[in-house]
């Protein structure tokens, strides 16, 4: 059947890929499953929706084939070589949460249809000791949440805490050490359905 198919119709195949592949990013950015595996799973599903365009773009026409694949490429290099660091990293983030794992949640605060989350990457890299950022949460239905990052820091602190006030106002306090020059404050504006 496929090579009955004409080259607008490979055209209109690798457009609606290009789309989904969009969206698929756009949702792996908006959404978040509560069971980490799974957003682990989606978000290789659509790294794999370019490796299907291979199957299109062989079948264009001489010149067509040659521009498509020279886009495509770094596309694919880029994703083979997120998916090797992932693998050869034993992902410690599929158990979020746990002792051993990289991410920790170090406080939560629930407050009516959304939650409010900060976490710590202890994994760091070659120029942090570690990440914090704060992630706004609303159930979506059971087992999906929208999820919004609120503010992210690259610096590490030694302690840090969350309050809410009203009207959904979010302050954090960040400490380095035990003396008030130490001492960080901010204060964030939260959205009650996280986006809007």
């Amino acid at each position: 059947m496929d090579q009955q198919l004409g080259t607008r119709d490979h055209i209109h195949r690798l457009l609606l890929l290009g789309g989904l592949f969009i969206f698929g990013l756009f949702c792996c950015r908006v959404f978040s499953f509560t069971v980490p595996i799974l957003n682990y799973l989606f978000v290789l599903l659509v790294l794999a929706l370019p490796f299907y365009a291979i199957r299109y773009l062989s079948r264009l026409s001489r010149w067509s084939k040659r521009i498509g694949i020279s886009l495509l490429t770094p596309l694919l290099f880029l994703e083979v070589a997120y998916v090797g660091v992932f693998a050869a990293c034993r992902s410690p983030e599929l158990h979020h949460y746990r002792v051993d794992s990289c991410i920790q949640e170090e406080k939560s605060i629930q407050h009516g249809a959304y939650s409010v989350h900060l976490l710590v990457d202890c994994g760091g890299g070659a120029t942090v000791a570690s990440t914090e950022w704060i992630e706004q949460r609303m159930r979506v239905v059971p087992g999906l949440d929208v999820v919004r990052v609120v503010a992210s820091f690259y610096y590490p602190a030694t302690y840090s805490d969350l309050s809410l006030s009203e009207p959904n106002t979010l302050h954090l306090t960040r400490h380095k050490g035990l003396t008030p020059e130490g001492r960080w404050f901010y204060s964030y504006r939260l959205k009650p359905h996280v986006y809007f």
